[in-house]
């Protein structure tokens, strides 16, 4: 489809659209999309709007009720490399709905039940996109084949159950690796990469993750903030690594009374741990030379000290090297 918005489906005064940028009425929405999962961890990306200029080729499937926006989910088109070739992808996110579509009360759930038409008409819509996302690319661009995937927290029911609804089953589990320093130390060996080194780190990086499934380099080198070290002209360590910023709402159980009511009242520990501002660096795209392994601990350490932080995050699969190298040499 061309640039702009198209209308795929009505019932009464809903409406599903496709629209092929995130327009103010998209980035509102957004912004009060709590992440997480009900009863566990819940919090807010405060500085999410940064990332949202950068998507790539991001098509934004919307459901709206006389005119005001609902809800919605984006189909991001990204090439990711597996076996030494390129295949074209679908990445689910932004995955968002306002609560006046959640039945409260028993009279409005049968309510839902006798309506199946106005239930079913965001999934009964959109059906034909998840079967074949290629579609929403020109003719000319589009592919015999292609795969669709998201990231979906464990305990979170809801977004499991719809991902069943659509069609989407588990494939990897990912493992979050947390790095973290009270008082991070620089080293000025670690620098951040220059416009002509981009091209063969990229090589470097592709063969690094060749046997891996899904990589892409699409969001590597955003906003200049892939760090390395050389040695001998050479670069034998590098990762990017771009500050967040949340806004954490819950965390349940005694850790959660902790953070919330005792670690604000240290001076020390609340510059820390604010829950409110928390801030961290957000890790991918790592990379070493056999041998150098140990070097991602001070490029981890670098990237808080210069970001004025104390946690740096990465997500990788549970049982791949590279999470082992993580925990063994971080």
């Amino acid at each position: 489809m061309e640039n702009g918005t198209k209308k795929i489906n009505s019932y009464h005064l809903l409406d599903v659209e496709v629209i092929t940028e995130p327009n103010k009425e998209i980035r509102d929405h957004l912004g009060s999309m709590v992440q997480g999962t009900p009863g566990g961890l819940t919090f807010i990306n405060t500085n999410f709007h940064l990332k949202l200029n950068h998507l790539g080729e991001p098509y934004f499937l919307t459901l709206k009720k006389a005119g005001r926006l609902l809800g919605t989910i984006c189909l991001v088109h990204r090439p990711l490399y597996h076996e030494n070739s390129v295949i074209s992808t679908w990445y689910l996110r932004y995955f968002h709905v306002k609560a006046p579509l959640r039945a409260t009360s028993g009279r409005q759930r049968n309510l839902r039940r006798d309506s199946p038409a106005a239930n079913r008409i965001i999934l009964s819509a959109i059906e034909k996109y998840f079967t074949n996302p290629e579609i929403l690319l020109p003719e000319e661009k589009q592919n015999m084949q292609s795969l669709l995937f998201g990231f979906i927290v464990k305990n979170n029911l809801r977004s499991s159950k719809w991902a069943d609804q659509v069609g989407i089953f588990p494939y990897k589990s990912l493992k979050l690796f947390i790095f973290t320093r009270l008082n991070p130390i620089d080293d000025e060996r670690v620098q951040k990469i220059t416009t002509d080194a981009i091209p063969g780190m990229k090589e470097k990086l592709g063969e690094f993750y060749k046997d891996y499934s899904l990589y892409t380099d699409q969001n590597l080198f955003y906003d200049n903030n892939y760090y390395i070290i050389r040695e001998r002209d050479e670069i034998v360590a590098g990762m990017q690594a771009n500050p967040e910023e949340w806004n954490i709402i819950d965390r349940p159980g005694i850790s959660g009374f902790i953070s919330h009511k005792i670690l604000p009242r240290i001076p020390q520990l609340s510059k820390i741990l604010n829950l409110k501002e928390f801030r961290f660096a957000g890790i991918e795209g790592v990379y070493f030379k056999t041998g150098y392994e140990h070097l991602l601990s001070s490029l981890l350490e670098t990237v808080c000290y210069r970001y004025r932080i104390h946690f740096a995050f990465c997500y990788t699969d549970l049982h791949s090297p590279l999470m082992a190298t993580l925990r063994q040499h971080v």
